[in-house]
């Protein structure tokens, strides 16, 4: 690979970590991630900084993901997603694994416009997690992500094809699971070269009629060396461990902010961006202005990193177009 962008790059993706209270303990997740130590965000000072990114920062179509620890534990995120600016796409990283009646009133209340159920096959309960798609039942975008577990593949597998025996509105992604303990620096494991490639194969993309016919507001397809393909493929690239860009030239913050549970703000996920500090949300603003950073982290660690635009200057000199690659189909190239 030379260079990644997207068909969006004008966009910006957010991530929020909105606390680190969690009602699981994954054993390849790290402890900052649920110990239940932050608190929750109050929530005037968090929609004072979210219109100052509107207002000041990019004001172009975005989408704010909460995650956590577990984001539907904060008791204020319906009111949140009511009253955030309507330039930005609500959506939420989640277990799936409030009850149904927590559910009902927060679709009925606050729907977001896009879930997705990360499925963690030490905790989660198929039947819930069927019952909790059908309640959605197509009215936003679903993903859910099964992290296939070492040990637990043939598990995963059986989650799958549950939901897809079900039908349920959604995309199934089988995910690599990465060791998020900081030290290990989100290497995956090797897996056998059947779940590699079911990895990379699989899919269900069972999306209601509705949420296809919503126009296309952010990233659909990842842009390598010219060639369209689509975003979820870079669970493929992580399952392959080929998310290493050591020396790239990488556009965080520009396109990409990451802001942790406590407050801090970052330009992405890694562990470049997180030497980089840009500002605190409890400020209201940011204090640094992104600027492009070369890449001193060993593995990508997630897909919204992976789609920051970013090249390898000792392959690639970027033009007047990129990292505004023109659209083209899938499977096309330049």
């Amino acid at each position: 690979m030379k260079f990644i962008t997207n068909d969006r790059p004008d966009t910006l993706h957010i991530e929020w970590v909105v606390s680190n209270h969690c009602n699981y303990s994954c054993s390849y997740c790290a402890p900052v991630l649920y110990g239940n130590t932050s608190g929750w965000p109050d929530l005037e000072t968090s929609l004072k900084f979210w219109d100052y990114i509107h207002t000041e920062v990019n004001p172009n179509d975005k989408r704010i993901t909460l995650s956590g620890g577990e984001p539907t534990m904060w008791p204020k995120i319906g009111e949140f997603f009511k009253r955030l600016d309507p330039s930005y796409e609500r959506a939420i990283v989640t277990n799936g694994s409030r009850t149904i009646r927590w559910w009902t009133k927060f679709m009925n209340e606050s729907p977001p416009d896009f879930i997705t159920i990360s499925t963690h096959l030490e905790f989660a309960n198929i039947d819930h997690i069927v019952n909790v798609l059908k309640l959605i039942n197509g009215r936003c975008r679903v993903s859910v992500l099964i992290l296939m577990k070492h040990g637990l593949e043939e598990k995963g597998i059986e989650f799958a094809e549950r939901i897809k025996q079900e039908s349920c509105y959604c995309q199934i992604v089988l995910k690599a699971v990465q060791i998020r303990h900081y030290e290990n620096d989100n290497s995956v494991p090797q897996y056998s070269d059947e779940i590699t490639k079911l990895i990379g194969s699989y899919d269900y993309n069972n999306q209601s009629p509705e949420v296809k016919e919503q126009p296309q507001k952010l990233a659909a397809h990842l842009v390598i060396d010219g060639e369209h393909t689509k975003i979820f493929d870079s669970y493929n690239i992580i399952a392959k461990n080929e998310h290493q860009f050591l020396g790239w030239k990488c556009h965080i913050g520009t396109y990409r902010l990451i802001v942790w549970h406590d407050g801090q703000v970052y330009g992405a996920q890694c562990t470049t961006a997180k030497k980089i500090p840009l500002g605190n949300l409890n400020n209201g603003k940011l204090d640094i202005i992104p600027q492009p950073v070369i890449c001193k982290t060993k593995f990508c660690g997630c897909v919204p990193d992976i789609r920051i635009p970013k090249y390898d200057p000792k392959q690639y000199t970027p033009d007047s177009q990129w990292p505004n690659v023109p659209f083209e189909e899938p499977g096309s190239k330049k």
